[in-house]
């Protein structure tokens, strides 16, 4: 807000016992004039759109690379990862598995976003892209002093199997399969390549 008028009195004392039709000693209400930030106005008159990439599918070691359209600017790649597979018990006893903490974040072994092909906009694992998501103010991710995540950023479901309780980013820190027994481990993900610093500044918004 910036002041163009004041309510202060001349140095000697007031000369005039009016001023602009105001009685000497009232109070002259001062003009104003409001600043907004640009960042305000940018959203005010921008539509934010979500584009719906398509669907990958990859096994284990393999890797995809994929172009995003030309729709405007970018905010921030979102990422939802999901994925099953099998465990067979082919031995006489039941058998223990354990969890890695970190899980199913670390099965992202690398992952590299540029821009026009040229500038790397970031390129790390897919547990180092959750801390990145941990340092910009996300700190109601977990839901426990155990340190376990929510289950709308991560999810790890069991079929076949006993789960034990832990602490690890999805809450399970081993399971136990019977012998002869097939479990089935399900896991889905949540996670975000930001481009900009915050969500509400456009510094950082990206042509694509």
């Amino acid at each position: 807000m910036k002041t163009i008028r004041s309510n202060s009195v001349p140095q000697g004392g007031v000369t005039s016992p009016y001023v602009g039709g105001v009685a000497a000693g009232a109070m002259l209400l001062p003009d104003t004039t409001h600043m907004r930030a640009m960042a305000d106005v940018f959203f005010e008159h921008s539509e934010q759109n979500y584009l719906q990439l398509n669907e990958e599918r990859l096994v284990p070691g393999s890797q995809t690379s994929f172009r995003l359209q030309n729709v405007g600017l970018g905010e921030g790649l979102e990422l939802y990862v999901t994925g099953s597979f099998n465990l067979h018990n082919t031995g006489g006893a039941v058998a223990t598995v354990n969890v890695a903490p970190e899980f199913p974040f670390n099965i992202i072994s690398n992952l590299n976003v540029m821009f026009n092909g040229k500038v790397s906009i970031i390129n790390c694992d897919g547990y180092q892209l959750l801390n990145l998501a941990l340092k910009r103010n996300y700190r109601n991710m977990f839901i426990s002093i155990a340190n376990r995540i929510d289950n709308r950023i991560a999810r790890l479901t069991i079929t076949g199997g006993t789960p034990t309780a832990g602490e690890t980013l999805t809450g399970t820190s081993s399971f136990t399969i019977a012998a002869g027994a097939t479990a089935t481990i399900t896991f889905e993900m949540y996670l975000e390549v930001p481009f900009v610093l915050r969500k509400d500044l456009p510094l950082g918004l990206l042509p694509m």
